[in-house]
């Protein structure tokens, strides 16, 4: 059993090591310009949002009708929100990545970087290890310590490409 137990946990920590590179590798890949997009949406935010002074304005001289002032509101704010929402996205770019590696780190720096283990250890089974649920001769379940945050990492990095920050260009 017990070999059973180690071989799993060394398998557990392959995994692991290979979540880490690839979320590196997915924050490596944030666009160059990612600073100037940002700054474009916040500017084009703005002008959106002082536009939208000029309307009230306009619809308070009567040069537009409520009707129209009440459109073009709507419509403004439905564009300030999509852009808000393609902010937030940049804005958290990087985020995600950051605090999933350094759970995961977590783990894999209490290993002392002597993983594979040779020999399973009581210091090894109570840092890991939650739960070992022994059903019958041939099946076993093994409940780790990180298992959670292994799963956490491998939905994130399957999420769909939609959910990626937009890498358009935005107009200016």
């Amino acid at each position: 059993m017990e070999g059973i137990v180690l071989y799993s946990l060394n398998q557990q920590f392959e995994i692991l090591s290979s979540l880490v590179e690839k979320l590196e590798k997915k924050k490596g890949q944030a666009p160059d310009d990612l600073e100037v997009q940002k700054r474009k949406l916040e500017k084009k935010i703005q002008v959106l949002q002082s536009g939208r002074i000029r309307l009230y304005e306009r619809y308070a001289e009567g040069m537009i009708t409520l009707e129209q002032y009440q459109s073009e509101k709507t419509a403004t704010a439905e564009q300030v929100a999509k852009l808000q929402e393609q902010l937030d996205k940049a804005n958290s770019f990087g985020k995600k990545e950051d605090s999933l590696i350094g759970e995961l780190d977590f783990f894999r720096y209490r290993t002392n970087d002597i993983t594979p283990f040779d020999h399973m250890t009581r210091e090894i089974a109570e840092a890991f290890i939650d739960m070992v649920y022994i059903y019958n001769k041939n099946k076993v379940e093994i409940v780790f310590a990180f298992g959670d945050v292994i799963q956490r990492a491998t939905e994130y990095l399957e999420q769909d490409a939609a959910d990626a920050v937009p890498t358009e260009k935005v107009a200016g």
